[in-house]
């Protein structure tokens, strides 16, 4: 199971209806990708780099953001943050579930 941090679940919006903006292909080409995203977390979260203490990421396909988790348990995985690489580091670290 996937658990997201509801600012996760804010930032996410934000960045669909910044690319919905400006092309609704693009918003919903967007959200095929975040889901890519999610189903690989799902299946290998330990596949994906390790970073930041427990902290892993993955890159969405064809767009500037990480999808940033931790591996709670064999069977939950806590999504902290959808952020564009360009944000600050780290500026999700104090976010508890």
């Amino acid at each position: 199971m996937i658990r997201i941090h509801r600012l996760a679940s804010a930032e996410t919006e934000d960045a669909f209806v910044w690319y919905l903006k400006r092309s609704g292909r693009v918003a919903d080409h967007f959200c095929v990708r975040l889901a890519e995203a999610f189903v690989k977390i799902q299946h290998q979260p330990l596949l994906h780099a390790c970073f930041v203490e427990d902290y892993r990421f993955i890159r969405i396909r064809g767009f500037p953001y990480l999808v940033i988790f931790s591996l709670e348990s064999d069977d939950l995985i806590h999504v902290y943050t959808v952020t564009h690489e360009s944000r600050e580091p780290g500026y999700w670290q104090n976010r508890n579930l």
